[in-house]
């Protein structure tokens, strides 16, 4: 059976014509595109390297100054085909693309081998620099006789007549406010407004909604997050457990408001763009414009600064200028003229700057960074040039440990967009610039600080001064018989580590787990700690038993009293390889400090279990080993209230139990306690004098500071004055560290030193603040003035081009973001250059765009499919098109009441989504944390998203029906309604226009009753259902009684309905 089938086979192929089964591949449709991706790079209309094109089969017949590329019908002295087949790879062409593969060699040689005839009509590659979006924007002339007023609407009425296409009709009025509003401002009309809007038959009633909604504030948050899709906006993100940022800046969320702020100011987007690119050098006084450079700030990267510069090129010529650098990074561009060294003289625009953090308060807290080093709690983060004699290397094949050091490449920007070179002039900053501290607003607060660091001192020490006199009332009491003092000891805790018990600890650093009745710390790391979290008596008895455990180094175990602040007192054991023992230490402001005699050597061994018991009664400790008294010690240091914390060093160990008594006070006790009052008295008085001398100091020092700014003749004697008032400070802390009693010696020294200085000052002194350079290169200026220029040709192109994207749904330009050879041509050219004008001329006003495109017949159109452009490509009709995912979230908040429109600051943590009503984009967005509902509604990717995706996936329905926002809502609008309306007739009808604003149908409103009345019945006898746990953390329990929870249910349905997530 098989040998006659293999014959058949045989003999089905022996009747196919040679020819059919190796006919030559299509020039058209194989080979063609093949050279277009391998050769025109070198060999097209934008370079002809060796005079060859390769672009047309004439070319190639005519060949370049070597001879003809290919011979008809002779592949061995086809030049095109020696070359792709050389060894030699300095030879082998194509060089910059990569070798053709054996297949695609064999493509070529069965083609010229076919016998290669010329195409009649075959057009040459275009040379880029003629290309469209290479040329300067000209105005077009509005066509005339198109029968329409409005200019968007002649432009495609002209082309409707050519084409003989009839549009479709305009859409009824509540489609159109719902529509125009969730445009604008990115929520559909209230009941009441479609009324109203319904009401109005004046001529003007659009327009008025038009000019209403641009004025409105939430215009701004829903452009806003329009443009923060498009200029990659992404809040700081890394490992945020530690705190620490590895991508974009801190605090960029004030370049977030900056956006919502300008949009909403109708600020033009030409100065938008200038203050994104160089706000310190054209505003450096204005905090919002500083904050706009978050534009070039979120390109920041921790970890290699090529990675950062290699993003703001690409993102800066990407989302602006609608150009794609990125392949001239390493060779000249394969499609649009734009070299290799055009790519690094662009990169030398930004190659001075670096970021920073300026302070905007006097308190300027600070939190660690990855628990390593100190960043402000509270800044505006911005750009800044840092460093003014940066040099920009070209790297060979993009490749930054190849530089050409033998040349510093200046800025320029290709020569194929700009018809004059860009003029850098250096900016000279005012002080407040580079000197953020002298800024008149930043002395107040640090004055007001600095009062209300006197008034604290004073009430600190008033209040030590009122402890100290209620004391020796009652020491007066007690040796009068009075008062007598309470007997016995209490107990402050203990802990047998059952179970973890969070009102008691507070976990820290490392790995603990409590288990099997035992708290055991798994992780080999510096001082794991847990903390109490409540202050421990200020004499007490603490018995703490645990095992030192495999691996580690010195396997130190051991407690915290006193524990507040960076310090504390500490006992512990070292079970270490080498040696052993038993210490007493103690830690101030964060440095650990071990006196000689705190230090007892014994034995002890891995594995066994250790027990340490330690009484302190003042200053005064004792520490037991296995019940043997080890050292009896005064601890060096004064006292102060504080936690109590377990904790393990460079080891692991495992806590079997902890107990700790508080010890009650003897006469003894209260007399050292009032003794050690009276010399905390004195201590806060000099804190006191240190609190008014800081205040000195600083008036000194910023008197001296201006001076020296201002441009006044300095004077030496107003930085003595304040070198006097600065080292006046350091006598007084000095005597301060001396009271402390530790390193009497090295003390003693610091303030002869410090006393030294005072007698005899200098002119040196301390300044304000961090201070940078006063001078920025101008060169982010210089580019940024080109790029909203009339001489640039893309930027205003590019601009309005992503404005009709997302108010019809398609782009005029359908590839968004790439305006080269390799995009797409405009579908309507002279339409998207007469846009591109009226922004121009119009001082770039964005509200003007719009209001030119939601007025037009295009964008009122009914979305209903017309005759003739089934695909919609000339606009004879209104796109539908799916909500974006903060519209969602936000309408769904909105139409249930419960939005909260407060604006801007600080980014919300994305998993609070269902519970905090903001609007979405004041939310967390990075690339890896995002808020799950937008995500499965396709938000925007923070690493680039020029045009959104749009997706349908079940997981989207699943959102909204399982998820705790949609459920809660649906709840708390169908409470409202039902307030309002006890027929299920008006209910329905209240539902259907509160959720999809518009009317319902007569079988709309049948189909609900009769849903309402199914449900009733199934919810009045649950007997036969099966209840289950709800996975979502829902804040709004169901109704109780069945005909609330039914209307509850049609509610929710009604935010699952298509129509409430499409926009029509």
């Amino acid at each position: 059976m098989r040998v006659a089938l293999n014959l058949t086979a045989m003999l089905i192929l022996l009747s196919v014509p040679p020819a059919e089964i190796h006919a030559a591949p299509d020039y058209l449709r194989e080979i063609k595109p093949l050279l277009e991706h391998k050769c025109f790079a070198c060999h097209g209309g934008l370079k002809q390297k060796a005079g060859l094109r390769l672009d047309t089969i004439a070319n190639m017949l005519r060949g370049g100054r070597t001879g003809a590329a290919v011979v008809s019908g002779d592949p061995m002295k086809s030049l095109l085909l020696r070359r792709v087949r050389e060894t030699d790879e300095s030879k082998r062409m194509p060089q910059e693309s990569g070798a053709l593969t054996a297949e695609e060699i064999s493509l070529l040689e069965r083609w010229i081998a076919g016998g290669v005839q010329e195409l009649a009509n075959e057009e040459e590659q275009i040379d880029p620099k003629r290309y469209w979006s290479y040329q300067l924007v000209r105005r077009p002339m509005v066509p005339k006789g198109a029968g329409f007023d409005h200019p968007i609407d002649a432009f495609l009425g002209a082309r409707h007549q050519r084409l003989d296409l009839r549009p479709g009709p305009l859409a009824d009025k509540a489609t159109l406010l719902r529509r125009v509003y969730l445009d604008l401002v990115g929520v559909p009309p209230t009941p009441d407004e479609l009324r109203e809007f319904a009401c109005d038959s004046s001529g003007e009633a659009y327009t008025k909604v038009v000019d209403r909604l641009l004025n409105d504030p939430r215009y701004g948050e829903r452009w806003g997050r329009h443009w923060m899709d498009v200029w990659r906006y992404s809040d700081w993100y890394g490992r945020r457990a530690p705190n620490e940022i590895r991508y974009s800046m801190r605090h960029i969320w004030r370049w977030r408001d900056w956006i919502v702020e300008s949009l909403n100011a109708d600020k033009g987007y030409d100065r938008m763009v200038l203050e994104m690119l160089a706000g310190d050098e054209v505003a450096p006084e204005n905090s919002g414009s500083l904050a706009a450079t978050g534009f070039i700030g979120r390109n920041w990267y921790k970890f290699d600064r090529n990675v950062w510069m290699f993003d703001v090129v690409e993102r800066t010529s990407q989302g602006l200028l609608g150009l794609t650098m990125r392949c001239a990074r390493c060779h000249d561009h394969k499609y649009d003229p734009i070299t290799h060294e055009d790519y690094y003289r662009f990169r030398a625009f930004f190659e001075p700057h670096g970021v920073r953090t300026d302070p905007v308060d006097a308190k300027q807290e600070k939190e660690k960074d990855n628990n390593k080093e100190l960043v402000l709690k509270q800044g505006l983060s911005r750009v800044f040039d840092e460093k003014l004699d940066a040099k920009t290397y070209l790297f060979r094949r993009g490749d930054d440990r190849s530089p050409d050091k033998s040349r510093d490449l200046s800025p320029a920007v290709p020569a194929s967009l700009t018809r004059s070179p860009v003029v850098v002039s250096k900016v000279n900053l005012p002080p407040v610039a580079f000197y953020p501290a002298l800024h008149p607003q930043m002395i107040e607060r640090q004055r007001i600080a600095l009062a209300q660091g006197i008034t604290t001192a004073k009430l600190e020490t008033q209040k030590v001064m009122e402890k100290r006199e209620a004391l020796k009332t009652r020491i007066a009491a007690i040796k009068a018989g009075q008062e007598s003092i309470p007997k016995g000891d209490s107990l402050f805790f203990s802990d047998t580590f059952d179970s973890e018990r969070k009102d008691v600890w507070k976990k820290g650093k490392g790995s603990w787990v409590w288990q099997d009745g035992l708290l055991k710390q798994t992780q080999v790391t510096s001082f794991a700690t847990v903390v109490s979290r409540t202050n421990h008596p200020p004499n007490f008895r603490v018995k703490v038993r645990y095992r030192p455990l495999q691996p580690g180094h010195f396997r130190s175990v051991g407690f915290s009293f006193d524990y507040h602040s960076g310090n504390s007192q500490d006992v512990y054991t070292s079970t270490g390889d080498a040696r052993q023992s038993v210490q007493a230490f103690h830690r101030l402001k964060g440095k650990r400090i071990y006196p000689r005699e705190g230090i007892i050597r014994t034995e002890l061994k891995v594995d066994e279990v250790a027990t340490i018991q330690a009484e302190a009664r003042g200053r005064q400790l004792k520490i037991w080993l296995n019940g043997e008294l080890k050292l009896e010690y005064e601890m060096p240091v004064v006292r102060r209230p504080g936690k109590f914390a377990l904790w393990v060093h460079s080891g692991v160990a495992e806590f079997l139990d902890v107990e700790m008594i508080g010890l009650e006070n003897t006469l003894s006790d209260l007399q050292r306690e009032l003794a050690k009052l009276a010399d905390s008295i004195e201590t806060k008085r000099i804190g006191e004098s240190i609190a008014e001398a800081k205040q000195a100091s600083f008036e000194r020092r910023a008197i001296a500071e201006q001076a020296k700014y201002s441009g006044r003749p300095e004077t030496n004697d107003l930085f003595r004055a304040a070198a006097k008032a600065e080292a006046k400070v350091n006598v007084l802390q000095t005597r301060l560290d001396l009271r402390s009693g530790v390193d009497k010696k090295k003390s003693e020294a610091a303030l002869k030193k410090a006393e030294d200085t005072f007698a005899n000052p200098g002119l040196e002194y301390a300044p304000l603040g961090e201070i940078h350079p006063a001078t920025s290169t101008g060169r982010r200026t210089a580019l940024a003035r080109w790029i909203g220029s009339r001489e640039n040709p893309r930027t205003a192109r590019v601009a309005v081009n992503h404005m009709w994207l997302r108010h019809f749904g398609t782009a005029l330009v359908p590839s968004v973001s790439n305006f080269g050879l390799n995009g797409k041509r405009p579908t309507h050219p002279e339409l998207l250059d007469w846009l591109a004008s009226e922004l121009m001329d119009n001082d770039w006003s964005m509200k003007h765009v719009h209001r030119l495109m939601v007025t037009s017949a295009a964008y009122r159109r009914s979305t209903k499919p017309v005759p003739g452009d089934p695909d919609n490509r000339q606009y004879v009709r209104m796109n539908s098109r799916r909500m974006e995912a903060e519209a969602v979230r936000d309408s769904i908040l909105h139409l249930s009441n419960g939005l909260d429109y407060a604006m801007g600051d600080e980014d919300i943590d994305d998993t609070k989504g269902d519970s905090v009503p903001r609007r979405t984009l004041y939310f967390r967005a990075t690339p890896d944390r995002q808020m799950q509902l937008t995500t499965a509604f396709d938000a925007a990717n923070p690493n680039a998203c020029y045009r959104r995706e749009t997706s349908v996936v079940p997981n989207q329905s699943l959102a909204l029906f399982n998820g705790a926002l949609a459920q809660d809502r649906a709840r708390v609008l169908a409470r409202e309604l039902h307030g309002r309306h006890h027929e299920d007739q008006e209910f329905v009808k209240a539902a259907w226009i509160n959720v999809l604003s518009c009317e319902a149908s007569g079988k709309q409103v049948e189909l609900m009753k009769s849903f309402l009345s199914k449900q009733r019945a199934l919810l009045k006898d649950t007997s036969g259902m099966q209840r289950f746990t709800p996975g979502v953390n829902s804040q709004v329990a169901p109704a109780e009684d069945p005909g609330v929870r039914a209307r509850e249910n049609l509610v929710h349905a009604l935010f699952n309905h298509n129509e409430f997530i499409t926009i029509r």
